[in-house]
């Protein structure tokens, strides 16, 4: 094998055995959901939130303030086992017995003291759940200021009118619905092509697939081999189909195209264009370019031909 960066280069020859192509039968069909004003009104929402500051409170601590304090937390006997200064939490809706119910209701300067259960947030691991006697000392509480959801609003984010900002969410958010389900039914139209297609793959080319996973991952913890070598496989088979399915529909790759991936390629790498041109026709690379070009033409081709939004 011979690199080039982070190209790698092999050449590899196998007798893949005799079948027929059938394509008839992968038509496969896609919907997305349509945008609602309660999702368009979500991202508004967390929009209006990351714009908010926090001020100073002039009354009693309520759910969703932040409250800055000082605690020192004992055991049953009455010994110091945890110290913090400057803790903030943000006021949530608890139950009795919790951080959050015994600082509801505080104002800054108040010293308050009673039992409750060691929070998760706090420090000492060994300590969560159990119970403790805390004393807090509340430094200060803040409640967020949000700004009102207008015109004025929508300058500060970028955008002419809230009408406008709105339609952008939406289209965003109809983009991303679209990209993730296509996305998935590119997976489901591949399985179906392997599925319709049944045919013996080489076990070498298997393993060469197999041994390029190994590389990816590395020594990773938790990877199991197995599903490692039917990845492998997966991938064997559908590079068996594109080239086959390239073959059968005269799919060529141009000159222009190769110079295009080559001069793409120089330039993520930083290297010379016509070095890298050189190396490629040297090393045999150009051949495993052009295959990886029309693979990709191919997989187009069926997307074009059989994935079909519904």
């Amino acid at each position: 094998s011979k690199d080039t960066g982070n190209i790698s280069f092999r050449a590899r020859f196998q007798v893949i055995p005799p079948f027929e192509l059938k394509l008839k039968g992968i038509r496969t069909t896609y919907k997305t959901k349509k945008i609602s004003g309660t999702d368009v009104k979500l991202v508004l929402s967390d929009l209006l939130k990351k714009s908010s500051t926090l001020k100073p409170a002039s009354r009693p601590s309520k759910t969703g303030d932040f409250i800055e304090f000082d605690y020192t937390a004992f055991n049953k006997q009455g010994n110091e086992i945890d110290a913090v200064q400057g803790m903030t939490v943000e006021l949530e809706k608890k139950k009795k017995g919790s951080l959050h119910s015994l600082l509801d209701g505080v104002n800054g300067g108040q010293n308050i003291k009673g039992e409750i259960g060691y929070p998760q947030k706090f420090p000492v691991d060994e300590l969560h759940g159990q119970s403790i006697v805390i004393e807090i000392s509340v430094r200060e509480v803040k409640e967020r200021t949000t700004p009102k959801l207008d015109d004025g609003f929508a300058k500060t984010v970028g955008f002419s009118s809230l009408m406008e900002l709105k339609e952008s969410i939406e289209q965003q958010l109809s983009k991303e619905e679209n990209d993730k389900v296509r996305d998935l039914a590119k997976q489901k139209l591949l399985d179906t092509l392997i599925k319709e297609n049944d045919f013996e793959v080489p076990d070498a080319l298997v393993e060469f697939y197999f041994r390029q996973q190994q590389e990816i991952t590395g020594n990773a913890e938790g990877i199991d081999r197995e599903v490692l070598r039917k990845l492998a496989e997966r991938r064997a088979r559908i590079n068996i189909l594109l080239d086959r399915i390239a073959e059968k529909e005269i799919i060529e790759v141009s000159g222009k195209e190769i110079n295009d991936f080559i001069e793409k390629e120089a330039y993520r790498q930083g290297v010379e264009k016509q070095k890298l041109r050189v190396y490629l026709e040297q090393s045999g690379g150009i051949d495993e370019i052009i295959t990886m070009l029309r693979r990709e033409k191919a997989f187009d081709f069926i997307l074009i031909r059989y994935l079909t939004k519904g």
